[in-house]
């Protein structure tokens, strides 16, 4: 995956989905709501799949983010958000000046093994 406009389109949707699980769960009181756990993990690996293609197996980003979003909590939401929204700023930057992203692990290869995905 190049590092274009199509994949800020694809950080950004992937904050908003995020966003949006932050938008119907509350943490107050004994009336918490959960964040849903199937979809938080979809999400999940949706957002880590995006950075293990375009960043590479071993950026910075993409360990950090599969190490430390683990759970359906707000906690780990926001993690996962400021990981994603700090990822989209470097990108800004590298996108006008035409200069590759040096963080781009050379060798990653295309596609994920989901199941890698479902093993950890």
């Amino acid at each position: 995956m190049s590092v274009d406009r199509d994949l800020l389109e694809k950080i950004e949707v992937l904050e908003q989905t995020g966003r949006g699980f932050l938008d119907q769960s509350t943490s107050s009181g004994p009336s918490e709501t959960a964040i849903n756990a199937h979809e938080f993990h979809r999400w999940r690996v949706n957002v880590s799949k995006l950075l293990y293609l375009s960043l590479g197996p071993s950026n910075y980003y993409y360990e950090c983010f599969w190490k430390t979003v683990t759970r359906p909590s707000r906690d780990h939401l926001n993690e996962g958000l400021r990981l994603l929204a700090t990822v989209k700023s470097e990108l800004l930057v590298v996108l006008p000046s035409g200069t590759p992203l040096t963080a781009r692990d050379a060798e990653a290869p295309e596609e994920v093994d989901i199941a890698k995905f479902q093993r950890e």
